[in-house]
This record gives C-alpha cells, sequence and structure tokens, in this order.
C-alpha cells in the first residue's frame, strides 16, 4: 500500500471513530483508533497477532459459558 493510501485510510479511521464517539459508542471509537495507529505506525503483524490471542480467549469463554448452561439445564 502506498503512503497516500495509507495516509487517507488512516484518516478515514479516525473519522468513523469520531463519529462512533458522538454517538456514545466508546468500544467501537477504541478498536478504530487502536487499528489506525497499527496501519500508520506498521505493525499490523503484531496486532493480528494479538487478535488472534484474544480470539482463542473470547472462544474458550464462549465454550465454558455454553457448558456451563448445558449443565445448569440438566
Amino acid at each position: 500500500m502506498n503512503k497516500l493510501a495509507k495516509d487517507q485510510l488512516v484518516q478515514c479511521l479516525i473519522d468513523l471513530a469520531a463519529r462512533f464517539d458522538e454517538l456514545g459508542d466508546k468500544n467501537t471509537q477504541a478498536i478504530l483508533l487502536v487499528v489506525a495507529g497499527t496501519i500508520k505506525e506498521g505493525s499490523q503483524e503484531f496486532l493480528a497477532m494479538w487478535m488472534a490471542e484474544y480470539a482463542k480467549v473470547r472462544i474458550a469463554m464462549i465454550q465454558n459459558k455454553l457448558e456451563d448452561d448445558e449443565d445448569d439445564d440438566l
């Protein structure tokens, strides 16, 4: 991706984050700003690694909740 395209994408994400701030959605705003910063500094691989770890944890949490719900039904 060339520098102009990267800068435009980063600005788009920042503008979108500002819109989510106006709507009161701080979680989405924070995610968009993290992605914008990651793109700007060129550390997409590092963010992808952390996102993969987060996904594993969330999947485990969901599976545990489903198992707990099944046990409650018995």
